[in-house]
């Protein structure tokens, strides 16, 4: 067994019921398992898996097992006539606490840590040492020990110090109140020195009790933005929650996740320069934007859902990845781009003709795709949608960034080549390096002009974020984007 997995002992039964099994939980990430054991048949724990159990470990933890899904059931060879039942069941959530989660409890906020929480909350000053110790040495030596002469002081003392700052951020978002600590776990010093280390935890008081899954989808919501921050996808770690069961007794839960497995690739190590906010120069900024980029969490969750889907492959580049980040735009609400332009007279009224003519044919796939071509006449196209995107950015970066609606226009070309089989500007399959950076623009878009419309000031900022994946395209832009150019326009001349 693993330093990571944790094994409970206890007995465990459906949320509701009073007959309990002797059980044996292991907490190991994708591995997690419950194996129940008992002198009847455990079948149907496996046939008809709860979705939420209740165990009693011997210590008296209280174990909660959320959604679990049977695996096997088994029997052994009998022992003085009687067999021993055994049923295992994985569960993708367990909570353990001092008391059970329940069906209508609910959940009033959360903690937890990020991989990149130190890159996206530096702050230089927290921690330091003294650049000339021997000044004040022998004076702090005096105030600690004032009945103590003779405490001899080396030729190169060391004089380390924590600020005792812990409040890092605040700010009340439409999903609930957002706080960041800083805890310091300073240790006594002892003959093996002194240590210090330290964890960023984030807090969030929900502005309403929520039911467990709600209560995750509105936390991913808010990571997404610390994600979009520091530049990819970052593990959530010592997740807790604090809810109120039927007795309304405040609790504090920790959360294990079962299908967030330890084993899988963690993403790259970021660093403060890596981000697009840096907290040392924008800690009031940070607020505003993450209170206006929550704000329309809901509204954009399925276009933000799946440019994460992409952004977070980071240097993993395929097809899917083109299709998929030109389709986000197609995600995006009606709000995030203008209305379409209204039709001329003589092209409504042909279009109204048009569609007379092919309603009055019998049903076919011909008909129905005529149908939908002719009620798409004057609406947006994708090309127009990225292209609204692409002008956002554009208005910020100025000539930076000359160009950028047509590297947009031939990323829809190259999408429609690999979902249509249509006609590309050139080669993609053997330019395919020229692909990854057609990706790269349509993420880079798509990013950049959330933050800006959240009041993000990225022609300032995203130029210091020299390893942040924007930052990396705005400073290779002039070199990338001639080699995409130029291959359009060989591909014109054929």
């Amino acid at each position: 067994m693993s330093e990571e997995q944790q094994r409970l002992v206890g007995r465990f039964k459906r949320s509701g019921s009073k007959e309990s099994q002797l059980g044996e939980l292991t907490l190991a990430g994708e591995d997690t398992i419950l194996v129940l054991h008992g002198a009847k048949e455990l079948r149907n724990y496996v046939l008809f898996p709860p979705e939420l159990m209740h165990g009693t470990t011997v210590s008296r933890q209280k174990v909660s097992l959320l959604r679990c899904v049977g695996l096997s059931a088994q029997y052994g060879p009998p022992v003085e006539g009687r067999r021993s039942h055994s049923a295992e069941l994985f569960p993708h959530f367990v909570l353990i606490g001092d008391q059970h989660f329940h069906d209508d409890s609910r959940v009033e906020g959360a903690t937890f840590t990020l991989q990149h929480a130190h890159a996206l909350f530096y702050d230089f000053f927290v921690f330091g040492q003294a650049l000339r110790p021997k000044e004040f040495i022998k004076e702090i030596l005096r105030s600690n020990f004032p009945d103590e002469e003779d405490i001899e002081v080396g030729p190169h003392p060391q004089v380390h110090y924590y600020t005792g700052k812990t409040d890092l951020l605040e700010a009340a978002t439409s999903l609930g109140s957002v706080a960041v600590r800083l805890n310091a776990a300073l240790t006594l010093p002892g003959p093996r020195g002194i240590y210090a280390p330290s964890a960023i935890q984030v807090d969030v008081a929900f502005t309403a009790p929520l039911p467990f899954d709600q209560a995750l989808s509105t936390l991913a919501s808010l990571i997404a933005f610390f994600d979009l921050i520091v530049g990819g996808r970052q593990p959530l770690e010592d997740l807790a929650v604090r809810v109120k069961g039927i007795d309304h007794k405040a609790s504090t839960l920790k959360v294990y996740q079962s299908s967030a497995t330890s084993d899988a690739p963690r993403p790259s190590r970021r660093q403060s320069r890596d981000s697009l906010m840096p907290y040392m120069t924008c800690k009031n900024e940070i607020a505003v934007v993450m209170q206006r980029w929550v704000a329309r969490s809901e509204e954009w969750k399925t276009a933000r859902t799946r440019f994460f889907d992409v952004f977070s492959m980071e240097r993993r580049y395929t097809i899917d990845r083109i299709i998929g980040a030109a389709n986000m735009f197609d995600l995006l609400p009606k709000s995030a781009f203008p209305a379409g332009t209204p039709l001329a007279p003589d092209v409504r009224e042909a279009t109204a003709e048009c569609k007379k003519i092919f309603r009055a044919l019998p049903e076919s796939l011909e008909r129905r795709d005529m149908l939908d071509a002719i009620d798409r006449v004057g609406r947006i196209t994708l090309k127009h949608k990225i292209r609204h995107r692409a002008k956002v950015v554009a208005d910020v970066f100025g000539e930076r960034l000359p160009r950028l609606s047509d590297l947009t226009d031939e990323a829809v070309n190259c999408r429609n080549h690999f979902v249509h089989g249509s006609r590309g500007s050139f080669d993609y399959v053997n330019n395919f390096q020229v692909v990854t950076y057609l990706c790269d623009t349509l993420e880079f878009v798509f990013g950049c002009s959330d933050l800006i419309e959240a009041g993000w000031d990225g022609a300032t900022l995203v130029a210091k974020a020299d390893r942040h994946p924007f930052g990396i395209y705005l400073h290779s832009y002039a070199m990338a984007s001639k080699e995409v150019l130029s291959l359009m326009e060989s591909g014109k001349s054929k």
